[in-house]
C-alpha cells in the first residue's frame, strides 16, 4: 500500500528527522571517558539524505497550483527540457487595458526558437487561450515589456525523448 503524505505531515517527518539527528549527535559524546554509541555504525549521510527528500517533496507540495497543475515561473519554464506544450499567463499590468487571466494566457510550444540558444532567431509564438490571438509572436511583446506572470506545463515529452523531438 503507497501512502501520500501531505505537506503538513511532510513538515513533521521533516522535524522529526531532525530531532533524531540532535539524538544521535548527543549519543556520541562521551560519558565519563567512554563513548555512548558508536559513530561507526551509523550511516549520517543515510538520514541526513532522507530528510532533505522530504523537505524536497514538502517544497513541492506547497508551491501554488493552477487547476491540478504546478505553477512555475517562465524562466524556470525556459530552462526545464522536459517539457512539449506549456501556458504563459502575461501580468495584468503587461497591458494598457484589464484583460482576464484566459485572455492574458497563450500555449506556447518548447521547440519554438525562444528556447533553442543554437538557432539562428528567438521567435516564440502563442496561442491564447480566449481562441481570438493565434500565431502571435510573444516574443515581440515580451521584448516591449510584456512581463511573464507564472507558467504551466500542459504536455511533457515522453521518457528519453530527444530536445529535438
Amino acid at each position: 500500500m503507497v501512502m501520500k503524505l501531505n505537506k503538513s505531515q511532510l513538515v513533521k517527518v521533516s522535524k522529526q528527522l531532525d530531532g533524531a539527528l540532535e539524538a544521535l549527535e548527543l549519543l556520541f559524546e562521551y560519558e565519563e571517558g567512554r563513548l555512548l554509541l558508536d559513530e561507526s555504525k551509523i550511516d549520517f549521510s543515510a538520514i541526513v539524505g532522507l530528510k532533505n527528500s522530504v523537505d524536497s517533496l514538502a517544497e513541492k507540495k506547497s508551491r501554488k497550483k493552477k487547476g491540478g497543475v504546478e505553477k512555475i515561473s517562465f524562466w524556470d519554464l525556459s530552462r526545464n527540457e522536459n517539457w512539449k506544450e506549456a501556458v504563459v499567463v502575461f501580468r495584468a499590468d503587461s497591458f494598457e487595458k484589464p484583460f482576464s487571466e484566459l485572455e492574458r494566457s497563450y500555449k506556447i510550444y518548447s521547440t519554438d526558437k525562444y528556447f533553442d540558444g543554437n538557432m539562428g532567431g528567438s521567435s516564440l509564438y502563442g496561442y491564447c487561450l480566449d481562441g481570438k490571438d493565434l500565431g502571435v509572436r510573444l516574443d515581440h511583446y515580451i521584448y516591449s515589456g510584456w512581463k511573464p506572470e507564472f507558467a504551466y506545463i500542459t504536455e511533457y515529452k515522453k521518457e528519453g525523448a530527444h530536445n529535438n523531438e
